[in-house]
């Protein structure tokens, strides 16, 4: 094959993207374009089931916008993805409908397992973790996604609800988020992961990957704050006291204190301080040391699966909210 121009058009509960790669004969990827509406569509299925018709209508012009952006790429391929929120609101399936006329392609509605399954895929591409036992974390608006694997095999994965944007509508009234609302979230993200203790145990994992637009801001936070250039790579290791820092910093700092710290931007001003109480809860709950923080996630994990890079993983027997991936 030669170079393959592969358009993926992703339908996120905070933000709708649209980016383009480049995919060559030995199917390297390398991104020619991103773009990005801001929505945060979670917040208003979070606080009433259904999504309001003038945010419907805002979602399908933003469809059209970030189409006619990424046709000046002309893309041989277009992959179109939803997820959590448009997989939850009421309305969500009417809106899709309405997406799929705007974006000129079919909309997938991805499940949260599939979504852990993607980031998997593609954190281990970039990690030089690629071959230890590894735990992923993708933290969306809407969900977190966890998968659990070694090398290319896929052994459990779980979805729970606990997207920043989610809870920041859910559980945050005040600026800065108060004590108690800290506490709250913390509270929560310790009850949904209860059950993946033993899991880690099990499989013996130690190294913790994290993806998505919170992790990818924080990351950035991380680099600024250390006064350190940005790493050429596309993972930044965070350690937990570290992380647990600036998790203290961003929740006792007003929204417009937030948006004067180096790196932070507006679009996630709001979320990222409920997104870093989750991951720094996440790691203090299970006793990890460090959280890498990676570039690639579900956008990449679409390419690669699209051009044949990702293994089967088998057939996914449900346990519980826990999934382990069990051979066909």
């Amino acid at each position: 094959m030669g170079i393959m121009r592969i358009a993926v058009l992703d339908l996120g509960s905070t933000s709708f993207h649209v980016s383009v790669f480049d995919v060559d004969s030995r199917r390297q990827m390398e991104r020619v374009l991103r773009r990005r509406v801001t929505l945060h569509l979670s917040a208003s299925v979070a606080r009433c089931g259904h999504l309001p018709e003038d945010l419907c209508a805002k979602a399908v012009r933003a469809v059209r916008t970030l189409r006619r952006a990424a046709d000046r790429a002309a893309p041989d391929l277009w992959i179109g993805v939803a997820t959590s929120a448009l997989r939850e609101a009421a309305n969500g399936g009417g809106l899709i409908e309405r997406l799929e006329a705007a974006a000129l392609c079919p909309i997938r509605v991805l499940t949260g397992h599939e979504e852990a399954r993607l980031a998997y895929h593609a954190a281990r591409e970039v990690s030089t973790l690629r071959d230890v036992p590894l735990l992923v974390f993708d933290l969306g608006g809407g969900s977190l996604d966890v998968a659990m694997g070694q090398g290319p095999t896929l052994l459990a994965d779980a979805t729970f609800p606990l997207g920043a944007s989610r809870l920041h509508a859910t559980l945050v009234r005040n600026d800065p988020a108060s004590e108690t609302e800290c506490y709250a979230i913390a509270d929560l993200v310790r009850e949904h992961v209860r059950e993946l203790r033993s899991a880690i145990s099990e499989y013996r994992l130690r190294a913790a990957v994290a993806t998505g637009g919170t992790a990818r801001a924080l990351a950035r936070l991380h680099v600024a704050r250390s006064g350190r250039p940005a790493s050429p790579g596309l993972m930044t290791v965070v350690p937990a006291g570290a992380l647990a820092s600036m998790t203290s910093l961003l929740t006792r700092l007003s929204r417009k204190e937030r948006l004067e710290l180096p790196a932070v931007r507006s679009r996630r001003v709001d979320v990222l301080p409920v997104g870093a109480i989750v991951l720094s809860t996440l790691i203090e709950e299970l006793d990890l040391g460090a959280l890498n923080l990676c570039e690639w996630g579900l956008r990449e994990g679409l390419v690669l699966e699209t051009v044949g890079r990702l293994p089967a993983d088998g057939k996914l027997v449900a346990a519980g909210s826990l999934r382990a991936a069990a051979s066909a």
